[in-house]
C-alpha cells in the first residue's frame, strides 16, 4: 500500500519520462510534468501537483525559468 500521490508520480513518470529521458528542445520537464498532470489529474490540488512535480522531475534547479520558455 502506498499513497495516491505516489501512485500518480509513478503513471506521470512513466508517461513523461521514461520514453523520452532527454531534455526538451523548448520548454522543461516541469512544465511537461505539470501539464500532463493538469491533463489527467486535475483533481490534485496545486501541493500536490508540486510535490509530485518536484520528486519526479530530474532537473533539480526545477527546470528553465519562465522567461526563458
Amino acid at each position: 500500500m502506498f499513497s495516491s500521490e505516489l501512485f500518480i508520480a509513478i503513471e506521470a513518470w512513466k508517461h513523461v519520462l521514461d520514453g523520452n529521458p532527454y531534455r526538451p528542445k523548448k520548454g522543461s520537464r516541469k512544465g511537461i510534468i505539470e501539464k500532463w498532470l493538469n491533463e489527467h489529474h486535475s483533481e490534485l490540488s496545486g501541493a500536490a501537483r508540486q510535490r509530485i512535480t518536484t520528486m519526479i522531475n530530474p532537473d533539480k534547479n526545477g527546470g528553465v525559468s519562465a522567461s526563458s520558455e
